[in-house]
């Protein structure tokens, strides 16, 4: 994403914003010509990979103690970065969610 995020644009387009950490919705990043909606979109993508890794892994290394416990607890806790990225979408701001904003400032999108 080359240049920056201008306040018009972050106004335009807050509630799409918001709107792409619903779960499948980080499409807005394909769909969307926004470097804001791209920002936010981003993100939810990375907490959805996220989630998908643990959810999916969660048969496969049951042999591990307490593994169980400790994916439900990593949904969860991405549940709840789902929701600050919902609000800093809609309220405006270009803020990354802690750990997730900067891996997904890795993704090669």
């Amino acid at each position: 994403m080359e240049g920056e995020i201008t306040r018009e644009d972050i106004e335009k387009n807050k509630w799409l914003a918001g709107l792409s950490y619903g779960w499948i919705l980080f499409i807005f990043y394909w769909l969307v010509d926004s470097k804001f909606v791209k920002f936010h979109a981003k993100q939810s993508l990375t907490i959805s990979i996220a989630e998908v890794f643990f959810v999916l892994s969660k048969p496969i290394l049951s042999f591990l103690p307490n593994y169980g416990i400790f994916a439900d607890i990593m949904v969860a806790l991405l549940l709840i970065l789902r929701i600050m990225g919902f609000i800093y979408g809609i309220t405006g701001q270009v803020k990354n969610v802690p750990i997730i904003g900067d891996l997904s400032e890795k993704l090669p999108l």
